[in-house]
């Protein structure tokens, strides 16, 4: 497990102690180096994987300078850039997530999560698009409104569709409101296939005949 990466309980890591000059600056040094070096290995063989596109990836890649582009600190006190860098390092490290093996066990967990609730729709191929579509419904706060089956069939009714997720997550509210209008038609052909703009005036010229009829 990535956990047994770390030499010291996690509270060694948390930057008030690794700031309070109990520890010598030397030490706290060596642990950050040995650390970079791991979480860069990991991090350098999910560049080219799909978990590449995954929060922990972009927040972590790219975030940890060598020691020597460190601010240093005071005699044996070391800075306070280091000390979160190390911190940090030590969360993300000690992560099942900041492993190809550990993002696979993650999925395969969701996955048979999700097909016991009946999404079946989730699988290894759009796993990852169906991780960032629920992160943006949460993100815009959406999970107010709506409830998260809905965000999951509003998801399964957009890739139907062929619609491009960040296309829909521009006007995120209204395909919450209208995925069951989704459910009900058929994906475009043509110029209008994937075309969002497109499929909300239809969706749209469909609920104006409606309120017509009445």
């Amino acid at each position: 497990m990535p956990r047994a990466s770390l030499k010291h309980d996690t509270s060694w890591y948390v930057p008030a102690n690794l700031r309070s000059g109990s520890i010598p600056a030397a030490e706290i040094r060596k642990e950050y180096t040995r650390l970079r070096d791991i979480a860069q290995k990991r991090l350098n063989r999910m560049a080219s994987t799909k978990w590449s596109e995954t929060e922990t990836f972009k927040q972590n890649y790219g975030f940890y300078p060598k020691l020597k582009d460190i601010k240093k600190g005071d005699g044996d006190r070391i800075s306070s850039d280091l000390a979160y860098k190390l911190s940090a390092l030590a969360r993300f490290v000690s992560s099942e997530t900041s492993t190809i093996t550990g993002n696979e066990r993650i999925e395969k967990r969701n996955l048979e999560t999700l097909h016991e609730h009946g999404y079946d729709f989730v699988n290894k191929d759009n796993y990852i698009e169906f991780g960032k579509f629920m992160e943006e419904y949460r993100q815009q706060r959406q999970d107010r409104i709506y409830d998260s089956g809905d965000a999951a069939e509003t998801f399964a009714q957009t890739e139907r569709m062929g619609l491009d997720p960040a296309k829909v997550a521009q006007d995120f509210e209204f395909w919450l409101e209208n995925y069951r209008e989704l459910q009900e038609m058929r994906p475009s052909k043509g110029k209008s296939a994937g075309d969002a703009r497109r499929i909300k005036e239809r969706i749209k010229r469909k609920q104006n005949r409606r309120r017509k009829k009445k």
